[in-house]
């Protein structure tokens, strides 16, 4: 069968605007007030010029709004004929099945400027409740072992499901009725053997002799999130394409 004759993605979402459109019985000027829904100031000129195939390209922001204000998945934006070529760009072509596949959830609401600060200030909060937290228990034991605190936390979740400090308070039981000296000395003998099991975890499972550091930073460019990684891992690997991450250098152990 000979490949059909690539068309521009746009006019296959052109086309698909206007059976959403259609099937609310919306004019063109109807449809670009409703597209305010997803956040797009359209006019019916612009609405036009997607529907008739006039427009080269449009970006995924826009797809995202126009899915979003008809509510529905991004790929019913891509409906047709299976085999249908479409053209991404003046190097990729895809069919229309293709295209269809890498999308397939409805998209949820977008978020204005304001929940975006919002976000990052919880994000913010929470991230320094969790390093306060891993410092009380969690570092003590990486700095005991000589490996970094997050292969520490890595471990205990692979081991236990949680933290160190949740698997010693619940292998320790009710401790309500434990003098405070006797308590103390319960949970020392108590971390010092979980402490051995994460150290024999870690060797059994060849966790990497080299490390990375890695961190994201937020909106005013201070670190929010850091991460040390066994160099040439698939997780490392995958940070490293990632452009919110950057690489800060080498991971010293015992630093």
């Amino acid at each position: 069968m000979a490949m059909q004759k690539a068309i521009p993605l746009s006019s296959v979402v052109g086309r698909n605007l206007r059976f959403f459109r259609e099937q609310r019985r919306q004019t063109q000027t109807d449809a670009a007030r409703h597209l305010l829904v997803g956040g797009l100031r359209w006019s019916r000129d612009q609405v036009s010029t997607l529907e008739t195939g006039n427009r080269e390209s449009i970006t995924f922001e826009e797809l995202y709004a126009i899915a979003f204000a008809y509510g529905v998945p991004i790929a019913q934006l891509f409906a047709g004929d299976d085999d249908q070529v479409v053209k991404i760009n003046d190097r990729v072509f895809a069919t229309l099945k293709t295209v269809r596949e890498s999308f397939s959830r409805q998209p949820t609401r977008l978020m204005t400027r304001q929940e975006e600060e919002e976000d990052w200030k919880r994000w913010e909060e929470l991230a320094a409740k969790y390093a306060a937290a891993r410092d009380e228990a969690d570092k003590a034991v990486a700095g005991k072992l000589g490996y970094p605190v997050e292969w520490v936390i890595s471990a205990a979740h692979d081991l236990w499901g949680h933290s160190l400090t949740e698997e010693r308070d619940a292998r320790l039981g009710d401790t309500s009725g434990i003098p405070a000296r006797t308590l103390q000395a319960k949970r020392g003998a108590m971390t010092r053997k979980l402490t051995a099991e994460i150290a024999a975890y870690i060797k059994r499972e060849n966790f990497p002799s080299e490390y990375v550091v890695y961190e994201r930073r937020g909106p005013t460019g201070d670190v929010i999130e850091r991460r040390v990684l066994g160099k040439g891992t698939a997780e490392e690997q995958k940070l490293a394409d990632s452009p919110a991450w950057t690489c800060a250098g080498p991971y010293e152990r015992g630093s």
